[in-house]
Order: structure tokens, then C-alpha cells, then sequence
């Protein structure tokens, strides 16, 4: 199951702008090549996008070279080729191909860097990012969905215990929890 700590730290990990550019790219294609080999793929492709999204905007950020630019346009379409096995319906086939042009627009404006930025059309680089937006929200809630899912696994029993604590006169209601849980 997701740790919430550990997404975090990776997000930072993957998305600093205060560490060496090639680190930063090596750990977005690990997520990427996580959500391909599906391992906590929603959390992982959203993860990444967010990642490429971030370090494209960011002033702080260095222009990445045309090697590292292919390189990171396959890491994003194997891994958008994956997800479309396992996304659900109401992720659309169209939703999930602007997703992807809205990334790889990302990726082509962090190639030209903040000299050349000018170079790329503003109206196309807003629209294709509201895109690939809407395609990370709907990957996070797939992430927080299965982590539900996980806790009301573990917990089940407990919080099973708990309704019924509610719904009794406090000394049977503690009999039953502890029965529960023991």
C-alpha cells in the first residue's frame, strides 16, 4: 500500500530544483518505468507527470538536451501505453491521448528552456497542460482510491467494531469491540 511519507519524499526526490538535473531526470524515468511494470502505477505515472510538469516551469530549472528529451518522450508513452490496460472507463481514450500530448508539450518546452521558450505557443502549451492535468488528477484519485481501499482492508474489523459501538449501549458495545479485535 502507498505510504503517504514515502510519496511525498519521492515527489520532493523527483521534483527538487536544487539537485543535479541528471539525478532529477533519472528518477522521473524510475517513476515512469514504475507505472509501466504497473508497481502502484497511478501513484507512479502521477508522480511523474507532476515532476515534468514542475521542472518544465520552473525558472530554476536547466533546459534538458535533445537525448535526454527522446529519451524521457519514450519513458512517457511506455508508460501511457501501459495505463491505458488498466485505467478504468471514465478515463476516456481521448482524455488519455490529450493527457499525453499535454506531457510531451512539457517535455518539448523544458527542452527549449527559458531562452527559447518564447519559441513554443502559449495558447497550445495552456491548453495541452490543463490536459495532462486532468489526466494526473484522475491518476491521484486512483492512487488515494486504492489507499483506501487498503486501510479499510487492514482496519476493516475495527472500524466494523466501531459502527457497532455507536449503535449499542456502551458496556455490550465494548464487548464487542474488544471481541473484535482481539
Amino acid at each position: 500500500m502507498p505510504n503517504s511519507i514515502i510519496h511525498r519524499d519521492a515527489f520532493d526526490f523527483a521534483t527538487s530544483i536544487a539537485d543535479d538535473p541528471t539525478h532529477r531526470l533519472l528518477r522521473i524515468i524510475e517513476l515512469l518505468d514504475q507505472a509501466r511494470s504497473g508497481d502502484d502505477a497511478p501513484w507512479a505515472l502521477s508522480m511523474a507527470m507532476a515532476s515534468i510538469e514542475r521542472n518544465a516551469f520552473a525558472d530554476e530549472t536547466p533546459a534538458i538536451g535533445a537525448e535526454q528529451k527522446v529519451q524521457l518522450m519514450e519513458a512517457v508513452k511506455a508508460a501511457l501505453v501501459a495505463a491505458a490496460r488498466w485505467l478504468p472507463s471514465a478515463v476516456s481514450d481521448e482524455l488519455l491521448a490529450a493527457g499525453a500530448r499535454g506531457v510531451l508539450h512539457q517535455i518539448a518546452y523544458w527542452y527549449l528552456g527559458r531562452a527559447k521558450a518564447s519559441d513554443f505557443p502559449q495558447d497550445l502549451l495552456s491548453a495541452s497542460s490543463a490536459y495532462a492535468r486532468i489526466l494526473r488528477n484522475h491518476l491521484h484519485n486512483l492512487s488515494l482510491a486504492s489507499e483506501i481501499d487498503a486501510r479499510s482492508q487492514r482496519y476493516g474489523t475495527a472500524i466494523e467494531a466501531l459502527a457497532a459501538f455507536r449503535s449499542r449501549s456502551p458496556l455490550r458495545a465494548q464487548a464487542s469491540v474488544s471481541a473484535k479485535l482481539n
